[in-house]
């Protein structure tokens, strides 16, 4: 008969794949403002980055009073869930500062490495989105760029008229739609 070693962890953690890598987390204040509320507010994105390679392997983006705690819940569903790949544990993480290496301690206990260094991966990342995102002065439109006439954006709205008036989303639920 074959012993098996008894760990603290549950069954499923242990056939997560750990690989060699580092992955690199933060929680930045996002370069972009939310406007679903009276006040337009900036939100923070939390990052976990694969290294080598920079692949972002699990993000979100929260309001200011949601952030304690979300780096290490990011991470969990980051292991869980990769944003490309399968289910795997990093060898070890490394986070920018001794309060967010103790909130990831929290949620992964002694299984992983957690080294506290600087992380200019994430100041890259923001760098690449700030590069990606339109300039600000650039005027909006439902016309993509010419590539919709303003007759079909027209047509449109004139069909959605009902549908806006009536706002079936603030009474129905998401189990009530029926799909066919």
């Amino acid at each position: 008969m074959t012993r098996r070693r008894q760990s603290g962890r549950p069954a499923h953690a242990a056939r997560r794949k750990r690989t060699g890598t580092e992955w690199v987390g933060g929680c930045l204040e996002a370069p972009f403002f939310i406007t679903d509320r009276e006040e337009p507010y900036r939100a923070f994105l939390v990052a976990w980055v694969e290294v080598p390679g920079g692949l972002v392997v699990g993000h979100d983006v929260v309001a200011p009073e949601d952030v304690p705690g979300s780096l290490g819940r990011t991470l969990v569903a980051s292991m869980e869930r990769p944003l490309t790949g399968r289910p795997r544990r990093p060898a070890r993480v490394r986070v920018a500062s001794a309060s967010l290496a103790r909130e990831v301690r929290e949620v992964v206990g002694g299984t992983l490495r957690i080294v506290v260094a600087p992380t200019p991966e994430l100041d890259d990342l923001i760098g690449a989105m700030r590069a990606a995102m339109t300039d600000g002065d650039a005027q909006q439109s439902y016309l993509e760029g010419g590539s919709l006439s303003a007759d079909t954006v027209g047509e449109l709205f004139a069909a959605t008229k009902f549908l806006y008036t009536a706002k079936p989303w603030q009474i129905a639920t998401d189990d009530q739609v029926r799909l066919e």
